[in-house]
Parts: structure tokens; sequence; C-alpha cells
């Protein structure tokens, strides 16, 4: 008799039960849950998710231990382990953003995966079990994002858990305001995911846009330094998560670590610098409030044409076009720059943002991030709703009529060839989805990108904005 290895299973809904993260949940839920479940079996040294990786995806540990680690200049930094029970991935089911971390197994492991509906499911189920992910977010990301940051990198482990007992995580909506120029400088701020802006205000002009800042960049630290009311206002541009640590506890830092006072005084010192520059740079200051306004620095990537160089012969549209099924994704209109160092403009293209509408609003599953972070329209399961255009703040999304079930042209029924089938998906009542959402998908698995390639000048051209606009981002 040979020994075969047993294969991991999911355990019974009586064990999973037991688990903190259901033990809320109604059995039946449970049930329900159980029976469309999958699991997945991870070897040792095998690499989960990578640092920066997008995925769809939350893990709970079902047995097996995992290592967590973070980049750092000096190297990988082990910031934890996590077993049974624990989970990790793509916590939050409204939004994706890249992992801070990465996730190493170091044994055998057998790992529960949730699709985002499902987690949604258990979320909406079990106010215990929001809970419960809302403080274990909180709590890894406090300790992940603050020993990314170059003002805590002579943290030890004490530090840093001193600091994220005290820290607390803050979720702000869209254009909501974080604080206002004139108010007491009562917290320092690290930004955790999304979009702020800075602005001052001038009596006899319109408000003066002083600085964009993203993740992993910091505000409020000049009025809490100088024991001076706020000197200017912070808006939330996107939803954003600030970790937020108080007066108190940010002069304590500065007492404990004096070379923090020193890096800051640094920072406030050039920002002051940048502050007067904009104040006299009418070409700066117009850059930075065309890039904050026009949302570019959301977008994970940008088509941008060189007006200078446009010859307006629509080449770029054309060869979009021609590998679309004759739908252009690209529209040569769009925001445009027109200065006295650049004129550039940015045609209408799907933007692939770091927090898409259009993806975490889909109710099919029709749409993905690729792991590079790209945006995907899945044409299987597309039913043609129109809902994620409807969601596009920037309206990119195109709704166009789907292939008939035969495809022919009048060569082929010329020469009398047969037609070819062509994939048509059915509802779960036999009605066929006549329309498909069509998106910019970069050319992906193509040598180059149409457009670009097809542009007799040189005139368009793809970039990443964050890298592009460089010199417009606040100093940190």
């Amino acid at each position: 008799m040979t020994d075969q290895a047993t294969v991991p299973q999911i355990p019974p809904v009586e064990e999973l039960i037991q688990f903190e993260l259901f033990s809320d949940l109604p059995q039946s839920l449970v049930k329900r849950f159980h029976e469309k479940a999958t699991n997945r079996e991870v070897e040792p040294d095998e690499v989960i998710l990578l640092e920066g990786q997008y995925d769809h995806v939350m893990y709970v540990m079902l047995s097996g231990y995992v290592h967590v680690t973070q980049s750092s200049p000096n190297g990988s930094v082990l910031i934890g382990t996590l077993k049974r029970g624990d989970f990790f991935g793509d916590m939050n089911p409204r939004t994706t953003q890249p992992s801070a971390v990465a996730i190493t197994a170091t044994t055998d492991c057998n790992l529960l995966e949730l699709s985002k509906p499902q987690l949604q499911s258990i979320l909406d189920a079990s106010p215990h079990a929001q809970s419960f992910i809302d403080r274990t977010y909180n709590n890894r990301a406090l300790r992940s994002e603050l020993r990314g940051v170059s003002l805590f990198e002579g943290f030890n482990s004490e530090d840093l858990d001193r600091l994220t007992k005290t820290a607390t995580v803050v979720r702000y909506p869209s254009d909501a305001p974080i604080f206002d120029e004139g108010d007491e400088g009562d917290a320092f701020y690290l930004i955790r995911t999304g979009f702020v802006k800075i602005l001052k205000k001038r009596p006899s002009a319109k408000d003066l846009v002083l600085a964009y800042l993203r993740e992993g960049q910091y505000f409020g630290e000049m009025a809490l330094l100088n024991e001076d009311p706020r000197s200017a206002s912070v808006m939330a541009l996107t939803e954003t998560e600030v970790i937020r640590i108080t007066k108190d506890d940010f002069n304590a830092l500065l007492e404990s670590h004096p070379g923090i006072r020193r890096q800051l005084v640094d920072v406030v010192s050039r920002r002051d610098a940048r502050n007067e520059e904009l104040a006299q740079n009418q070409s700066l200051a117009q850059t930075l409030e065309f890039v904050v306004n026009q949302g570019l620095m959301e977008q994970n990537t940008a088509l941008v044409i060189d007006m200078d160089k446009c010859i307006h012969c629509d080449n770029c549209s054309d060869a979009c076009a021609a590998i679309h099924d004759g739908h252009s994704l690209l529209v040569r209109h769009g925001p445009q720059l027109d200065t006295t160092t650049a004129n550039i403009q940015f045609p209408t293209s799907c933007h692939h943002c770091d927090d898409p509408l259009c993806l975490t609003g889909c109710n099919f599953n029709a749409m993905e991030r690729t792991t590079a972070g790209e945006i995907r329209i899945i044409e299987e399961t597309c039913t043609g709703c129109n809902l994620c255009a409807k969601l596009c703040p920037y309206d990119t999304i195109t709704m166009v009529p789907r292939q008939s079930e035969i495809k022919v042209g009048w060569i082929d029924r010329l020469l009398g060839r047969e037609p070819e089938p062509v994939f048509v998906p059915t509802s779960p009542t036999g009605k066929k989805y006549k329309r498909l959402a069509m998106q910019c998908d970069l050319c992906i698995g193509r040598p180059h990108m149409n457009c670009v390639y097809n542009c007799p000048t040189g005139a368009i051209f793809r970039v990443k904005p964050s890298d592009y606009f460089v010199g417009v981002e606040s100093i940190s």
C-alpha cells in the first residue's frame, strides 16, 4: 500500500464559524458561502503576494505560517508573521490599492480565497466582521506605512509600537476639507492613500494651489513646529486615508528623536522657498493648478500630445480603431496646458486610475485590474449595462454594439467561406447581451501602442503623470 498525500480542503461550516471573521455570521450564509468557496495550496518559500502588486482577493489562513515583509533602503524588513485565522490581501471591496507589503509562505499553507463580492456580503451581514477587518487593516497600515516614511527610518520596533498605539487612521471623502487656513495646529498628517491639495487664500484673486500631495507624503508640520495657526488649507481630492498623530504625541516624538526636528525644519524651509517661487512664477503656478484640477496625478498612465508637433492627421485615432473592431478609444480632444514652457494636450483615453470607480462599481465582475495595475474589461461577462461608463468621471468608457453571432465579411461571402462563430454571452434567462463596454487597454499583448506607433511626427506619447510632472509635487 502506498501513501497518498492528503489534499487540504476547506474546513466544514462548523469549524469555519470558529474563526473570528465568521463568528457573527448567520450559519445559513456561511453554508451558502462554503458551497462556492475556493482554497489555494501554497508551498514553503512561495511568494503569495508581491509588494506593489494589485490583488483581487482576501486570503484567510486555514493552516500554516507566512512572513510579512517590506522593502527599505537597507533591504527587506520583517514586519510580522501570520498564522491560522489571520488574513491578508485586498481587505477593502470598494477600492483597489497595491499591496504595501510582501507575503511569503514559511510552511505549507492552505488559504481560503474571498473575492470582492464574497467579502462585501460578509461585511454587509456582520458589523463585527467589518469592525474586525477595520482594526486589523488600520494596525497593519499604521505599522507598514510608518516604517516606509523617511522621517521614521531610524525607529526600532519598540518606537514603532508606541507610535502605532497613539496614531489613528482617518478617512475623508472626496472634496472634504481636512483643515482650514487659520485653524489651530492640533495634529500631524501622513497620507496613506489618496490625494490632497494645499491652498492659500488670496484677498484679491482666487485661491493659490501651493502643493499636491499623494501617498507617503505628509503635511501639518509647519503649525506644530512654529506654534502658529494653519498657514494654508488642505482638501482631499479623492477618497483619502491619512495617519493622524496628535500634537502632544508629535511633540513627544521630537523630544525623543531630535533628528526628526532637524529634518522637518529643513523641509519647512524648502517648502517656504517653493511657495515664494509659486507666487512669482506664473507658469509653474498654472501648471500645478492644471495638474491638480484635471486629476492628472491620480492616473496610473496618460497619453500626451505635444501640440507643437501635432499635424491633426487623426492617424492616432484611426490606428486605435483599426485594432478595436472599428471603434476608436482615443478621442483627440481633452484638457490642454499652454504655458511659456509647454503646449500639451491630454486626449480622452482611459486613465487606469489608482482608485477606479468603474471597477469597484461593476456588479457583474466584468472588470479587473492586472497585477501591473491596468484596468481590463472582461468581454465574456460584460452585460453592456452602461454602469461603468456612468461611473467614470472622465468619460473614457464607450458602449459599442457587440458583433453578431457570426462574423463574415463581404470578401468571405464572395469566396463562399463559412462564417466564423463569435461568442455572445447570455443572461440566466437566455437574453443575449447586445452591447459591450470598451476602454483603452494600452494595447496590452501587442508590441507597441498602435496610436503612438502610427503618429508620423512623434507628437503622441505615453507617460506616468507622477514622473512626467515630478516638478509640481510638494517637497517632502
